[in-house]
């Protein structure tokens, strides 16, 4: 669903985190919330494990086909699964932190 032009994927999000300085560097963006994850899913202990590391959490994302999304507020991040955040064309967060760096 979009909202103004911008995608709403929080229906279909694993979990949402918040993330501090993201940038048009997205494997930088993704440890960040790779990070932020780990510390969510430990707490709940996600799927009977209680703690979860950043690489856990990207093993996980690529054994089950899951992205992260840069939402365009250049702070929140969904992960979801990346047929959908392919599917659905946008820009999102990084186009939004590469158009702020220009000005």
């Amino acid at each position: 669903m979009y909202k103004a032009g911008i995608p709403d994927f929080s229906v279909c999000a694993k979990v949402t985190v918040s993330i501090e300085n993201m940038n048009e560097i997205r494997r930088e963006n993704f440890r960040k919330c790779d990070i932020k994850c780990a510390e969510i899913w430990s707490r709940e202990k996600y799927e009977g494990k209680s703690r979860w590391t950043p690489s856990d959490v990207k093993q996980w994302r690529k054994e089950n086909g899951y992205t992260w999304h840069e939402r365009n507020d250049m702070v929140i991040c969904d992960l979801v699964p990346t047929k959908i955040n392919r599917f659905f064309g946008h820009l999102g967060g990084v186009s939004e932190c590469k158009k702020y760096r220009m000005i």
